[in-house]
């Protein structure tokens, strides 16, 4: 385990310890980017995972099971993509993150 896995699992710690002291913050950020797409792919209507009496319990949701997909997304490129430089190394991290959000995301249609 290297340098940059260890700093993101502290990353990750924070971003659940501060997104929950924020109330979900974060969490309706992840849910912003990733509802369309998950809609999308459902079939369902435009703004249907984000809206009333949903928001808030989704938000708080995705703010505990999206973090930990960093440390795993470091963990994953550093195994398979080793000689990655730091722009090819951030960008399968955020599309490792990204697809994890939008997993828990369509998770929640069902």
């Amino acid at each position: 385990m290297g340098r940059a896995f260890w700093v993101s699992v502290i990353v990750a710690v924070i971003l659940i310890v501060g997104g929950m002291a924020l109330l979900g913050l974060p969490g309706a950020i992840y849910a912003l980017v990733t509802a369309p797409v998950a809609e999308a792919l459902r079939g369902l209507p435009q703004g249907s995972l984000i809206e009333g009496d949903r928001a808030w319990p989704m938000a708080i949701w995705m703010t505990m099971v999206v973090p930990p997909a960093l440390p795993l997304a470091v963990w994953l490129r550093q195994w398979l993509r080793p000689e990655a430089g730091w722009l090819e190394a951030t960008g399968w991290v955020a599309i490792g993150v990204y697809l994890w959000a939008l997993a828990f995301m369509l998770a929640q249609t069902f």
